[in-house]
C-alpha cells in the first residue's frame, strides 16, 4: 500500500467516523426528545433533569472531543485507520 492510497483511505475513513458521529448526535437528540414527551414524567423528576441531562451531554462531548484529538494524533498509516475504528467503535459502546 502506498502513501497516497493510506492517505486516501484515511481521509474517507475520517469523513465515515464524522458520518458516525452525526448519526450519535441524532441519536442522543431523538432520545432527548422521546423523553421530553413520555407522559410518565413527573414534574419531581424533571426538577433535577435539567442538570443530569448537561452532565450526560458534557460526559458525551468530552469523549468525542478526547477521542477525536486522539485520531488527529495518529501518523498517517493503514495501521492508524484501524485503530481510529477500534477507538470509535469503543466509544459508541461505551455510549450505549
Amino acid at each position: 500500500m502506498n502513501a497516497d492510497s493510506i492517505s486516501s483511505r484515511l481521509n474517507r475513513n475520517g469523513a465515515d467516523l464524522g458520518v458516525k458521529v452525526d448519526e450519535v448526535l441524532k441519536r442522543t437528540d431523538d432520545l432527548f426528545d422521546k423523553v421530553e414527551k413520555s407522559p410518565a414524567r413527573s414534574a419531581v423528576a424533571r426538577a433535577a433533569e435539567p442538570a443530569q441531562l448537561m452532565q450526560d451531554i458534557e460526559a458525551i462531548a468530552k469523549k468525542v472531543s478526547n477521542d477525536y484529538e486522539s485520531v488527529l494524533g495518529y501518523p498517517n498509516t493503514a495501521k492508524s485507520v484501524s485503530q481510529a475504528v477500534r477507538t470509535f467503535r469503543s466509544s459508541l459502546d461505551s455510549m450505549s
